[in-house]
């Protein structure tokens, strides 16, 4: 495929700067066996084919030349250049906040072009997920995400990377979490989810009890995958002394019809001396900025994760 790259008329093509002419020797690049050569190249391409988001008439004639790359097990960098794909289909270079990507309210003209170009990476960025690479796998995981119009394929594909026993914990957490915004119901998973939520590594569980609330409202007919994620949730708020963490999250359980208010599990009751230290500097936070928590429900968690559920009560708990 490499060897087609000047059967193209880049120069009657555009990028950001311009004609587009320079775009094959930047492909090139990403093979150099210099690997700042291979950075500056993909910067470039970065910079050139999707400048701050913004896709061009070069964009997607780009992209199968790309995914061909991508394809050869001896190409370097391979996981830098999923995530360079994935920034080209949706014009979006940020960690992902896990939501459902709706490609018909972001993208249009140009863009969508090139998100329907690389689609059509689709099932090599599924053979990627079994890659021996997990800063490969990973990446292919996050990619898949941004595709839920292809579900039928995608999810049954990620459900698979997330099942492996001994599959690194961001792989397999990643692969949770992108299934969380795929798939169309959770029945097809209960098994895997039910798994996951006593799974012994903490990550995992909070993403398979995040995946399992937001495939909630058809659920699957396990007790245990419906009854698992607030507890699991609720322990987490109280766990991670993060406040962007505690309103993303809290905002993504009301919007399932999974509000706080409404959880009747909690732990026992805790001590000072129980706290970690991580927990301890939550509740100072709590003390010091009740504004970062004020509304009812954002505090409500700690209750039932044994923690005072008011801020008279929680400083009153607090050693002064």
């Amino acid at each position: 495929m490499i060897e087609r790259l000047d059967d193209v008329d880049w120069a009657g093509l555009v990028h950001a700067y311009g004609p587009a002419d320079d775009v094959p020797d930047l492909i090139r690049g990403l093979l150099s066996e210099n690997a700042d050569k291979r950075e500056e190249s993909r910067d470039g391409l970065i910079s050139a084919i999707v400048h701050q988001g913004t896709r061009y008439s070069a964009s997607a004639p780009a992209v199968p030349f790309l995914l061909a790359i991508l394809a050869d097990s001896t190409t370097p960098d391979r996981g830098e250049l999923v995530s360079f794909l994935e920034y080209l289909a949706t014009g979006q270079d940020s960690d992902p906040e896990w939501d459902r990507f709706d490609v018909e309210e972001e993208i249009g003209g140009l863009g969508r072009i090139v998100y329907d170009a690389v689609a059509e990476g689709i099932p090599l960025f599924i053979e990627l997920l079994a890659d021996d690479d997990a800063e490969v796998a990973i990446p292919a995981a996050r990619a898949l995400a941004v595709f839920p119009e292809h579900a039928a394929v995608i999810a049954p594909a990620l459900a698979r990377a997330a099942a492996v026993i001994d599959a690194p914990v961001p792989l397999t957490t990643t692969a949770l979490l992108a299934l969380g915004v795929t798939a169309p119901d959770a029945s097809p998973y209960a098994d895997l989810l039910d798994r996951r939520l006593t799974d012994s590594d903490n990550a995992i569980r909070q993403a398979a009890a995040l995946t399992a609330t937001r495939l909630r409202g058809n659920p699957t007919q396990s007790p245990e995958a419906l009854a698992a994620p607030p507890r699991i949730l609720a322990r987490s708020l109280a766990d991670t002394p993060f406040s962007t963490w505690h309103n993303y999250l809290l905002g993504q359980l009301a919007e399932r019809d999974l509000d706080t208010t409404n959880w009747d599990e909690r732990e026992s009751d805790r001590t000072w001396a129980d706290l970690t230290p991580a927990q301890r500097d939550f509740v100072d936070q709590l003390c010091e900025r009740p504004d970062i928590f004020a509304r009812e429900r954002i505090m409500r968690p700690l209750v039932w994760a044994g923690l005072p559920g008011t801020l008279p009560e929680l400083r009153a708990f607090r050693p002064s």
